[in-house]
């Protein structure tokens, strides 16, 4: 991991942090947001992966069941209580951004897409 990913991963976590409504965390276990948040962006990185693959070959039967599998995977995790301040998500096909990229209560975006796009989940 460079150092670029290494904070762009953290700067991610903590957005999420900051985003989370008060007493939002307090019946949660201590760390399960910055869990949940990593085991997100793992999920996101596979995604981009196999959406890099997809530009450059067929996926086939089984490439287009684990997109699938990732995406309902992803949708599952968001709504985790740790994961609060994320309303919904977007799933994007070109690998060189964002392939998964979430919306935040508070509106705010990382993209160039502005609002509309959301927050792009580090890879």
């Amino acid at each position: 991991m460079t150092r670029q990913e290494a904070e762009d991963q953290t700067h991610f976590v903590s957005k999420l942090y900051e985003e989370t409504p008060d007493g939002a965390l307090d019946e949660l276990a201590p760390g399960s947001l910055r869990q949940d948040a990593t085991e997100l962006m793992r999920l996101a990185r596979r995604h981009g992966r196999l959406q890099e693959r997809r530009c450059n070959e067929d996926l086939g039967k089984s490439g287009k069941k684990a997109d699938a599998w990732l995406k309902a995977r992803i949708e599952k995790l968001v709504k985790q209580p740790s994961l609060a301040s994320i309303t919904s998500v977007l799933f994007g096909g070109d690998p060189r951004g964002f392939t998964v990229k979430v919306f935040l209560t508070s509106g705010d975006y990382n993209t160039w897409g502005g609002k509309e796009n959301g927050w792009g989940v580090p890879q």
